[in-house]
């Protein structure tokens, strides 16, 4: 018995030690990291170190945005292989009868139309309201708090939604106005503009001159012997100024077409910059070229700002000078001089009415204190008559030799209209 009691307890001291090797193995498992090898704490629990875990994590990101920008070409490759096919099959005749068949209406047509004429656009709808409110933030201006009451909170889905507006900033008006006070100037571009928006003459030499009368048009206002082109010449004083005034609105509409476009093209490349920015950012690239291209991405801003103001003056400027030919459209019945009607149609522009509150000035200071033109009735003519129409009978106590005209003042265009009733001599 005692030999067997002793074997059992060295059977039993055996496999304790076992187990006690087992676990001392399983610990140390635990306690290196499986990347590295190196020993870990007792106390930490995740089978890699820190340094091992922002290392995989580095390679992983790389590998992610190399495989997010892959993917994101295939997407865009994708897509612009079925618009081609689209298009390729939509000019197919089948198709072409198909939609003649189906027979959309003009508006909706229309509408298409001019979608894709507009093509798509960089800037997603949606995110209008935020970028106002980033720009009024930016302006530090702080939108008005309205105190509602709890029956405005109740019904406040029913009302028209409050939009975010851009704001206007009284410079911005004012450079306006300037350009409305003085409707028929002619356009002025400087040359420190022309130097600034450099194109080709060839493809611009068509915006920069109004367009020539075309040679059988020509001849139905002048009679030559020869074809000239813009030989015509327009019979009616107030039509010669009209058709001057659309000239000069033709030349700065024109004009602007050239900050516009320059705009276009460096706003869509600072796009472009601006994403290559930020992937050279998420890979590291280094302080001094990261501040190249900020510097780049300044002056392509700046640019911008000061093209969008060379397209506003001239855009005001366009039209103010479309505002003096509706002007002179609607002096030509008038039977006033000429001079009084080119006067009308240099006079302030102020936008709400076609000749404003100057037209008001101009009627209070008439002599007659009539707010009013003359009537069109045309002059009758006066012919030659013996000195006996225009003596009448002196009278006792009367000085008078004859008729004389009256010696109240008038206005230059604004007189009252004699009665056609009285004649001079009668009583």
């Amino acid at each position: 018995m005692s030999s067997n009691e002793g074997g059992r307890e060295s059977v039993d001291t055996a496999t304790r030690e076992e187990s006690r090797k087992g676990k001392a193995t399983v610990k140390s498992k635990h306690h290196a990291c499986r990347i590295c090898g190196d020993n870990l704490p007792d106390s930490y629990l995740k089978p890699n170190c820190d340094q091992c875990v922002q290392r995989l994590l580095a390679q992983e990101q790389s590998t992610l945005f190399e495989s997010m920008r892959m993917l994101i070409q295939q997407e865009v490759r994708s897509s612009v292989q079925e618009i081609r096919r689209s298009l390729r099959s939509e000019n197919s005749p089948g198709t072409s009868r198909q939609l003649e068949d189906s027979g959309p209406s003009s508006g909706e047509s229309s509408e298409s139309e001019e979608e894709d004429r507009s093509g798509r656009p960089l800037f997603p709808i949606e995110d209008i309201d935020h970028l106002i409110k980033l720009v009024r933030s930016t302006m530090e201006l702080e939108d008005e708090k309205e105190e509602r009451s709890v029956t405005d909170v109740m019904f406040q889905g029913l009302g028209e939604k409050k939009r975010k507006v851009f704001p206007i900033h009284e410079n911005i008006s004012s450079l306006i106005q300037a350009e409305w006070r003085k409707a028929d100037k002619k356009v002025f571009i400087p040359r420190a503009m022309k130097r600034k928006y450099p194109f080709p003459e060839k493809e611009t030499e068509i915006w920069d001159k109004a367009p020539k009368v075309d040679v059988a048009v020509s001849k139905v206002s002048r009679k030559s012997a020869l074809p000239v082109e813009d030989s015509g010449v327009l019979k009616d004083p107030m039509d010669k100024k009209a058709d001057g005034f659309l000239r000069r609105s033709w030349e700065a509409a024109a004009g602007a077409f050239k900050p516009n476009v320059a705009a276009t093209c460096v706003s869509r490349s600072l796009f472009v910059w601006l994403s290559q920015l930020e992937e050279k950012i998420k890979a590291g690239a280094s302080r001094s070229h990261l501040i190249s291209e900020v510097t780049t991405a300044q002056k392509a801003s700046a640019f911008l700002a000061d093209a969008s103001v060379d397209a506003l003056r001239l855009s005001a400027r366009s039209v103010a000078l479309s505002n003096s030919a509706r002007r002179a459209l609607w002096l030509k019945n008038w039977t006033g001089d000429l001079p009084s009607k080119s006067h009308l149609c240099s006079i302030p522009c102020e936008g709400e009415f076609l000749f404003g509150s100057a037209l008001d000035n101009i009627l209070e200071k008439a002599a007659d204190r009539k707010r009013g033109f003359p009537s069109t009735r045309p002059q009758e003519r006066k012919f030659f008559r013996p000195s006996r129409r225009f003596r009448s009978p002196q009278r006792s106590g009367d000085k008078k030799e004859g008729w004389r005209p009256s010696r109240r003042s008038k206005g230059f265009m604004f007189s009252r209209p004699q009665d056609s009733s009285k004649r001079p001599g009668q009583q």
